[in-house]
C-alpha cells in the first residue's frame, strides 16, 4: 500500500510496516529519494502538511497505539517532535483547514481542532 502526502509537486510514502524510513518523489519525474527517518517508528498514522512541512499523528508503534506528534521539515531534511495528543490514536484522518490542523476521529466521528 502507498500513500501519498503533500502538495502536488512531491509525494511521501512509508509503506504499511511500522518503520522510520520514508522516501519522496517529485510528481514532474516520480523518481523516489530516501528522506530523513523519522524518529518513532509508526504506521497507519495521520499526516498533514502545514505551513511547508508534515505533521505525523499517531499510529502504530512496537509497544502499541501512539500519542506522539512528529514535524518533518523539508528544507532541513528532519523530524523533530511536535508534543503529544491527549489520547492514543491510529488510522485518523488529520487536514489542514483555515491555517490549523483538525484531525478526525474515526472511533467518535467527530472533528477537533489540535
Amino acid at each position: 500500500m502507498v500513500k501519498h502526502y503533500g502538495d502536488i509537486e512531491r509525494r511521501v510514502t512509508a509503506g504499511n510496516k511500522a518503520n522510520v524510513a520514508l522516501f519522496a518523489a517529485m510528481c514532474s519525474t516520480d523518481q523516489w529519494s530516501p528522506i530523513a527517518a523519522m524518529r518513532t517508528a509508526r504506521k497507519n498514522f495521520g499526516l498533514a502538511a502545514l505551513e511547508g512541512c508534515l505533521y505525523a499523528f499517531g499510529g502504530e508503534g512496537a509497544a502499541g497505539v501512539l500519542s506522539s506528534v512528529e514535524v518533518y521539515d523539508p528544507e532541513a531534511d528532519e523530524w523533530a517532535p511536535a508534543g503529544n495528543m491527549p489520547h492514543a490514536r491510529c488510522e485518523m484522518g488529520v487536514v489542514a483547514y483555515n491555517g490549523e490542523l483538525a484531525k478526525l476521529a474515526i472511533t467518535c466521528f467527530e472533528v477537533k481542532l489540535l
